[in-house]
């Protein structure tokens, strides 16, 4: 039994390892001084709810002395050429629970979906410039808890994707920029109903993605058929699209709603 005020003495107190497979009990005024959510607790593997379920909570974590996992991010292109998506593999040393999209910092990109579980998971990236730098892929500390050890993930080691500097965007504009309108309506009434571009090059390409990073429209011709709202004959709902517009050596990206 650990007795009230036992720990009274050490305010600064911040590990406390108990070795014992089953809890003792403990004085709800044992850490009146050394406050509980200061202290990091370690207790025996297998056993950290046991001792959660007897009053050993409140802690600023309880773990089994396992170490914090570790992801690393792999799979990812060595260089990109074009705004379309590419996805990149995370993968921690423990299983993890928590971790979110938002939770991957990028530069240069969004992070447009994250699929997976527990230890294994995969981030579809689109990158939003081919002007400004490299794409960089992070996943900071302190964003997902491990499942064994109950401690919060260390920081991953920095992606770089480069940007190719045979393609990447010239700083300079030309003389007839393609007019691209931000918004259409493919409502049927005749009017406003495709998305009609000015100034293309007769061999531009047009790319229309959904939120996903899956291509939904495309054209090679210098768009000679404008985009009419649809993906493969379906109408598709309102909301904003990322288009990818490659005119001569040019490049532009953004996003058009449908407005209906």
């Amino acid at each position: 039994t650990i007795g009230g005020q036992a720990f009274y003495n050490n305010p600064d107190l911040g590990l406390v390892t108990v070795k014992a497979n089953n809890p003792p009990a403990l004085d709800a005024t044992a850490f009146a001084n050394a406050n509980r959510f200061q202290i990091d607790l370690v207790v025996p593997t297998g056993r950290i709810q046991a001792y959660v379920d007897n009053g050993w909570d409140g802690f600023r974590s309880i773990s089994n002395g396992s170490p914090p996992p570790l992801p690393t991010i792999d799979a990812a292109p060595q260089s990109v050429d074009n705004l379309g998506p590419f996805t990149v593999n995370i993968t921690f040393d423990d299983e993890v629970t928590e971790f979110e999209a938002d939770d991957i910092q990028v530069t240069n990109a969004t992070v447009s979906t994250l699929t997976g579980s527990g230890s294994t998971y995969t981030a579809t990236i689109i990158p939003t410039s081919l002007c400004n730098d490299n794409v960089t892929i992070d996943v900071p500390a302190n964003v997902a808890t491990g499942t064994h050890s109950r401690l919060p993930n260390l920081a991953a080691t920095q992606i770089i994707v480069a940007v190719d500097p045979a393609i990447a965007c010239s700083a300079g504009v030309p003389s007839s920029s393609p007019m691209i309108p931000t918004a259409f309506t493919p409502n049927g009434d005749g009017a406003n109903d495709r998305w009609i571009i000015d100034n293309l090059s007769e061999d531009a390409s047009v790319r229309i993605y959904d939120r996903h990073g899956t291509i939904i429209f495309s054209s090679d011709d210098g768009y000679t058929r404008p985009w009419d709202g649809t993906s493969r004959g379906s109408r598709l709902p309102a909301g904003s699209y990322l288009y990818l517009i490659q005119n001569g050596p040019h490049k532009y990206r953004g996003s058009v709603t449908i407005l209906l």
